[in-house]
C-alpha cells in the first residue's frame, strides 16, 4: 500500500540523488553537488510497477527531465538491456542494482517512439513537410535555426505534447514568415483515431458556440499529431472569478452543440464500458486503502444497479475528458482542446464529468459551496433536461466523480487517505439521492 509513498521519499533522500549525479556523470553530464529533483508525474499500477517523471535541476540552472520505473513483479535487468542501446539526442537508460529500477533520460522513452523528432527542430521540420500538406518544401520552407521548441506536457510511456515557433520562408517568392502549432506524439495509434475525430468536428462547427484546434496533419508512421496552436487563458481561471457562471454557461452551450453534430462511424464507448473501468477503479482502490472508508465496492454495486435501469441512450459525440482545463478562452471564441478521449458515446457524459469536476474543486477548498451550487445552476440552465434525464445525469456526475477517487493518491499529496474518503462519501451521496430526485 505505501509502496510509490516510500518510493517517492526515496527519491527525493540524498542517498538516491547522490546515486544520480554519479550516474549523470557517468554519461557526460554535471548536476553539481546538490542538484534539485521534482516528482513531476507518477503512475502505479498495484502489483506491476511505478513510474515516476522527474525534472531535475543541475549547475547554472541546466534542466534535465526523464522518469524511473520501479517493478514490483516483470524483470527490470531484461527492459535495460532492450532499451539502453536506444539512446538518441542525449537519451540513454540505467539500471539501478538491486533496486528494481530503470532510469530512461529525457527523450528516451519505452513506449513514445515519436519522442526524438520532438526536441530537434531539424527533425521535427522534416515530419511536418511531409504529413502537413499547406507546408511542403516546394511552397514553404521551415528554417530551423531560427526556430523553437517548448515541452508543453510529458507523461513517460504515454505521449508527448511540444509547442513550436517556426520561422518560414516562402519558396515561390522568397517572403519570410512565422507560425506556430502543436506536435503531439503518442505512444499508441490513439493519435490516428483523435486526428479523424478532429477533422469531423472541424468540417461542422462553423456555426457552433466553440471550435476547436485546426487539425493540420497526422504521421503515422512515428505516431505524431499536428495540430493549430491556440492562444489564450484557461478557462478555469474565469470560473473562479466574478465570471464564473457565464463561463459555466458557456461550457453547457459547447457541449449541447458537440452532440448536436452528426455522428462518425466509429469506436462506440457505451454505459457498460465506464461500468466496466469503475470495477477496475475500485480493485485499484481497495488495494492501494485497504479499509477506506466509503466502501469502493459497495459505490460500484450501485453504479452498476442504477446504469441497469436507465435503458439505451442515442450516443453522439463526446469528448470524453471534459473539465474546465480543456477550455481556452480566445479573443471572443471558446475552443475545446485535447480529443485524445473522444468518441461516439453517452450523450451526458461529459455534462457529468464537467460537473464532477466542479464537485472535485469544492472537497478541495478552491471553491465555496455556495459558488459550487451556482457554477451548476448556471451549467444547468444551458443544459436543460427533465424527467428521466436528471436521474441519468445525476448517475454520470456520481460515476466521473469516482473516477476522480484516486487522485490525490495517485498525486502523493499529505493526508491522500482522508481526501480519498471524501470524494467516496460525496459519491455516495450522489447516488443515493439520484434514487430520489437527480440532484447533481
Amino acid at each position: 500500500m505505501m509502496f510509490p509513498l516510500d518510493a517517492k521519499r526515496r527519491l527525493t533522500g540524498q542517498a538516491f540523488i547522490d546515486e544520480l549525479v554519479n550516474v549523470f556523470r557517468e554519461h557526460g553530464e554535471d548536476l553539481g553537488d546538490s542538484p534539485s529533483i521534482e516528482v513531476s508525474y507518477v503512475r502505479y499500477k498495484p502489483g506491476t510497477s511505478c513510474l515516476f517523471g522527474l525534472d531535475i535541476s543541475g549547475v547554472e540552472g541546466k534542466f534535465h527531465r526523464g522518469y524511473i520505473k520501479i517493478f514490483e513483479s516483470g524483470d527490470p535487468e531484461e527492459c535495460f538491456r532492450k532499451y539502453s542501446g536506444r539512446a538518441k539526442e542525449g537519451g540513454w537508460a540505467h539500471l539501478f542494482d538491486g533496486a528494481r529500477a530503470v532510469y530512461f533520460n529525457f527523450p528516451l522513452d519505452r513506449s513514445v517512439r515519436g519522442l526524438p523528432f520532438l526536441v530537434s527542430v531539424n527533425h521535427l521540420k522534416h515530419r511536418i513537410h511531409e504529413s502537413v500538406e499547406s507546408y511542403s518544401p516546394s511552397t514553404i520552407r521551415i528554417r530551423a535555426k531560427k526556430s523553437s521548441l517548448e515541452i508543453l506536457r510529458y507523461k513517460p510511456e504515454r505521449r508527448c505534447i511540444v509547442s513550436a515557433r517556426l520561422c518560414t520562408r516562402d519558396a515561390r517568392n522568397g517572403e519570410p514568415g512565422e507560425f506556430k502549432l502543436v506536435a503531439q506524439a503518442y505512444a499508441g495509434v490513439d493519435g490516428a483515431r483523435t486526428y479523424s475525430m478532429m477533422r469531423h468536428i472541424a468540417s461542422y462547427t462553423g456555426n457552433a458556440s466553440f471550435r476547436i484546434p485546426k487539425p493540420l496533419g497526422y504521421d503515422s508512421e512515428n505516431r505524431i499529431l499536428f495540430q493549430e496552436f491556440v492562444n489564450g487563458r484557461d478557462l478555469y481561471e474565469d470560473l473562479l472569478g466574478p465570471g464564473g457562471t457565464t463561463a459555466a454557461g458557456q461550457v453547457a452551450l459547447a457541449l449541447k452543440d458537440l452532440q448536436a453534430l452528426p455522428v462518425p462511424n466509429c469506436e462506440e464507448k457505451t454505459v457498460s464500458d465506464y461500468i466496466l473501468h469503475a470495477k477496475f477503479l475500485a480493485k485499484d482502490l481497495i488495494s492501494v486503502g485497504e479499509s477506506l472508508n466509503g466502501a469502493p465496492d459497495e459505490i460500484v454495486r450501485m453504479l452498476d444497479k442504477q446504469s441497469a435501469a436507465m435503458g439505451p441512450m442515442p450516443p453522439t459525440i463526446i469528448h470524453g475528458d471534459c473539465h474546465y482545463h480543456q477550455f481556452i478562452r480566445s479573443e471572443d471564441d471558446i475552443v475545446m482542446i485535447d480529443w485524445d478521449e473522444s468518441r461516439v458515446g453517452p450523450p451526458l457524459a461529459d455534462a457529468g464529468n464537467f460537473l464532477a469536476h466542479i464537485h472535485m474543486i469544492e472537497l478541495d477548498g478552491r471553491l465555496s459551496a455556495e459558488m459550487a451550487r451556482s457554477l451548476r445552476s448556471a451549467f444547468l440552465e444551458s443544459y436543460p433536461i427533465a424527467g428521466k434525464s436528471e436521474s441519468q445525469l445525476a448517475f454520470f456526475v456520481a460515476l466521473h466523480l469516482f473516477y476522480l477517487s484516486l487522485v490525490p493518491f495517485r498525486n502523493l499529496r499529505t493526508g491522500w487517505r482522508n481526501d480519498v474518503e471524501n470524494i467516496l462519501n460525496c459519491t455516495s451521496g450522489l447516488l443515493e439521492s439520484t434514487k430520489e430526485k437527480g440532484a447533481v
